[in-house]
């Protein structure tokens, strides 16, 4: 999931990282290696939100989907959701192509 959404940013796509845990790969890393990869992602353009659980999927008039629902009732507006499935945990990134910065 990290690899994917720092691809799409480097490409010029308005990317947000939502990862359940305190820090990306905190299961394989530990929380400080986790989050200074966090860090590293926010340098090159990524918005990294972490300790936030997904609850589900809003979809617009077309049927795909419109953003990603959190579980503190955020809504995260989006054109694509992807979803990262790890040997223990689900990743999820939105990636954003309206308005992206190129």
């Amino acid at each position: 999931g990290c690899e994917v959404a720092a691809s799409a940013t480097q490409m010029g796509t308005e990317v947000t990282l939502i990862e359940a845990a305190a820090a990306p790969l905190e299961h394989v890393l530990g929380i400080e290696l986790g989050r200074h990869l966090a860090g590293v992602h926010e340098q090159h353009g990524v918005r990294v939100l972490t300790g936030q659980g997904v609850d589900g999927f809003d979809r617009g008039e077309s049927g795909s989907v419109s953003a990603v629902r959190l579980m503190d009732g955020t809504r995260v507006p989006c054109d694509l959701a992807v979803v990262g499935v790890g040997e223990q945990r689900f990743e999820f990134f939105v990636v954003h192509t309206t308005g992206s910065r190129r």
